[in-house]
């Protein structure tokens, strides 16, 4: 009687649990928003994490690639505020603009990595239903200007946090660093203008003397698109 190897079904089980692995997410989209508060990082305001906040509100859209890796795109509309009074230095009486208040509609994509393998099912996977999450992008904002469109283009970096609330359901935390092309986050105008260079100085040249911004944010999501294991449970 011939004997029966196991060597090709073990191949075909670890070729399935490997396949599984690089695709294995229980849902493929995330849909969801989230309620923000932006602080400006510039010439005039307050240095660190701790500055004047404005809030906003975001919907967010996420594509689930695998149990570590998911691609993140939002849309969100902020407001930013600064203020002589929460400036670090001392700027002459020439400066006749002490402060400025915009909103922006601001539009990101990137990507998000997971430091556990995340997923609500897959539990043979060793996923977790939390897991810290790195993510970086590009974003592009637009704001009006002195009758003028602004559109301001940026680098992000977030560091953030996932858990599972129900199924389907999840929530995340999150902070937000984006630094930009433009030294005039305070606007277009004569008196915006001033508060870019305040003490009269020409500035690094390139992104090094850039204007900033942080976004604090927590929000809710909802997954969708359930996905079809391929091993059985």
């Amino acid at each position: 009687m011939p004997r029966l190897s196991l060597a090709p079904l073990l191949a075909i089980a670890c070729f399935g649990l490997t396949l599984e692995q690089a695709t294995g997410q229980t849902y493929g989209y995330e849909v969801g928003g989230a309620i923000q508060s932006s602080y400006y990082l510039g010439d005039l305001g307050r240095k660190g994490v701790i500055a004047p906040q404005r809030l906003g509100l975001a919907l967010e859209l996420r594509r689930n690639i695998n149990l570590r890796w998911t691609l993140a795109s939002e849309l969100a509309l902020r407001g930013l505020r600064g203020s002589y009074r929460y400036a670090a230095t001392s700027y002459p009486d020439v400066v006749t603009t002490r402060s400025f208040s915009r909103y922006l509609l601001d539009l990101s994509a990137g990507g998000e990595f997971h430091f556990f393998p995340y997923s609500e099912g897959e539990r043979y996977l060793g996923t977790r239903s939390w897991t810290p999450v790195l993510g970086a992008g590009f974003s592009l904002a637009s704001g009006m200007s002195d009758r003028h469109l602004q559109v301001i283009p940026a680098l992000y970096l977030r560091l953030g946090v996932k858990l599972l609330l129900a199924p389907r359901w999840t929530m995340h935390a999150g902070w937000t660093l984006r630094r930009t092309s433009t030294d005039h986050l305070e606007g277009l105008g004569k008196e915006e203008r001033q508060l870019s260079q305040p003490l009269g100085l020409t500035g690094s040249s390139g992104w090094k003397g850039n204007d900033s911004y942080g976004v604090w944010s927590i929000g809710i999501s909802y997954s969708l698109s359930p996905r079809q294991s391929l091993l059985c449970k």
